[in-house]
């Protein structure tokens, strides 16, 4: 492929997102956009280095690097060094692998690589016994979308497994007919494009009706505030839907007029309207830009990648309604990927006052049905993680031996240990339900309620602080985040509120609010225990309600209270 080397072109409104992600001042910020996979195998250094060589050599997206500064990026004729680190561990107790792969994992999973040097990424080659090593795999996103990271995997082991001196089969493809993989190139071909400026007109004016609609991301109960994180670390969990359940659920995706994506969608969406604040919310649902100017573009590495934010109304109609409805929105919000990306997050800060929050930090990828080339050599990952700045939970499917492979990544930080592997659970099991016929699929909505404020949710959520909450955002657009906030803005002090919550805890008949439920730690519930001490005559879970939204109404309309200034009563 000829490519001018010298030439610097601006860096997408993505790739300035994922930089400015990499700046630990935003919330859950200070880490790149990155991927780690582990694939066992028996890989020969020598091969696998030359291997290295020639896919870097071929793919002009593996040789660019990004100045920063100015926000531009350019392809380099001289890429770094060859990316590839040897271990050697043949020597080594059987009881010791294991610490040797742990210690790579640790190393790798999360790093963040330099922007200003190629090639975006690393090798470490563990070598196990003499035919037996594990290739760990970490790839930087800034220049490389999801596809292109499959296709990567791909195109070193089809390299390394090819006879010496030939060119792996997807690499056969006339290399002077396809763009060279460049944002600049891309987006140049776009603007001559006439069918992509129409579909970008009628994109815009679809989001700018859409964006004001969207309700707020899943507010799943945290252990902390995001903000108090820092750049946070991932943790993937894997399950393996084999091929034959995942044929049945195909066929049942078939029968209510589905594809097998929107069907995870539903399963997705019915796990978060179980487990979080609200049955209504928005979900990010990364996409590519690869417009079909070459028949073979789907083979070329490059960063084609955007995202669409999806609003999901989870709160009516049987399991079968909302799923069909959910694949009509997703369709819809897809369809206007033209105008889609970091330009609407900014927007929707903007309209919400968010700063550096994370707006939309709860991620569905789905790369079912990609054109990819085969690989007999590439086995299922013995291990996966990703990472992206701004994102709780990341949900993504791979087609994998006939089956689907599920990986969950979530920030251990904020869900907790226990929580995060009980919904991945959660969403296996919802898929085998999807098999039980009626039992699912004509179930009606939970009675959980719908919430439109773009606020963060800290657990636990009880009984009580459903209602309160409720009530409290209905009324004022606020969500008091812990027993500091509310000690604080009423003047009350903690030592009563023991006593009080006993009181609270029996005078409210029909309901299942235990002391404990009400003296949890850093929850909304202690605000009835303290309003309850200003007001002893409220005896109901509905009048503590309306006392609580009566004391932290602001009186100017509009304004949203802060701390150390809510209205006194």
């Amino acid at each position: 492929m000829t490519t001018d080397t010298t030439a610097s072109r601006p860096l997408t409104a993505a790739q300035r997102a994922l930089l400015a992600g990499r700046d630990a001042s935003f919330e859950l910020g200070g880490v790149s956009t990155h991927t780690y996979a582990e694939f066992d195998g028996h890989f020969d250094v020598d091969r696998l280095r030359h291997a290295l060589a020639l896919v870097i050599a071929r793919h002009d997206a593996l040789r660019l690097v990004i100045d920063a500064r100015h926000g531009t990026q350019q392809v380099t004729s001289v890429p770094g060094p060859i990316p590839l680190r040897v271990v050697d561990a043949r020597n080594l107790p059987a009881n010791d692998l294991a610490q040797v792969i742990d210690e790579v994992r640790r190393e790798f999973s999360h790093l963040v690589r330099p922007a200003d040097a190629s090639p975006p990424f690393g090798v470490t080659l563990v070598r196990l016994r003499e035919t037996e090593s594990v290739m760990c795999l970490d790839v930087d996103g800034l220049t490389l979308d999801l596809q292109s990271v499959l296709l990567l995997q791909r195109a070193i082991v089809r390299a390394h497994d090819a006879p010496e001196d030939t060119v792996a089969p997807e690499d056969t493809v006339a290399p002077e007919d396809i763009p060279a993989p460049t944002p600049g190139v891309l987006e140049t071909s776009h603007a001559l494009d006439e069918r992509w400026k129409t579909d970008r007109a009628k994109a815009v004016a679809f989001w700018a009706d859409e964006l004001p609609t969207l309700p707020p991301p899943p507010r799943f109960p945290l252990r902390r505030r995001p903000s108090d994180v820092g750049p946070p670390r991932f943790h993937t969990r894997s399950r393996h839907i084999d091929a034959t359940m995942w044929e049945a659920m195909k066929t049942t995706a078939r029968l209510h007029r589905l594809t097998p994506t929107a069907l995870w969608g539903a399963i997705l969406s019915e796990v978060l309207a179980a487990r979080t604040c609200g049955s209504r919310f928005t979900i990010t649902v990364p996409c590519t830009r690869r417009v079909p100017l070459h028949p073979d573009l789907h083979r070329v590495m490059g960063p084609f990648s955007t995202f669409v934010p999806v609003g999901i109304d989870w709160s009516a109609g049987s399991f079968h309604d909302r799923a069909g409805a959910l694949q009509h929105t997703l369709w819809r919000s897809l369809a206007n990927h033209p105008a889609a990306g970091p330009e609407l997050v900014a927007e929707l800060a903007r309209m919400h006052g968010a700063g550096g929050r994370a707006l939309l930090p709860v991620v569905f990828t789905s790369t079912l049905g990609l054109p990819l080339p085969a690989v007999p050599g590439l086995g299922r990952p013995r291990y996966t993680s990703s990472q992206t700045a701004q994102i709780h939970l990341d949900v993504r499917l791979f087609d994998d031996d006939g089956g689907v492979r599920l990986d969950v990544d979530t920030v251990d930080d904020l869900f907790g240990h226990d929580d995060a592997r009980t919904l991945v659970d959660e969403l296996v099991d919802t898929a085998r339900r999807t098999l039980d016929g009626a039992a699912l699929w004509d179930r009606p909505a939970s009675s959980a309620t719908a919430h439109a404020v773009w606020r963060p949710c800290v657990r636990p959520v009880t009984a009580l602080d459903t209602v309160l909450v409720e009530c409290i955002e209905s009324v004022t657009g606020f969500f008091p985040l812990g027993i500091d906030d509310v000690i604080t803005d009423l003047g009350v002090g903690l030592e009563r509120a023991g006593a009080v919550a006993t009181e609270i805890a029996t005078a409210l008949p029909g309901t299942d609010v235990r002391r404990r439920d009400v003296l949890g730690g850093g929850t909304i519930a202690n605000l009835g225990a303290l309003l309850r001490t200003r007001t002893p005559h409220i005896d109901t879970v509905a009048e503590l309600s309306l006392e609580a939204a009566r004391l932290t109404t602001v009186p100017s309309a509009g304004a949203h209270p802060v701390k150390g200034h809510h209205a006194r009563s």
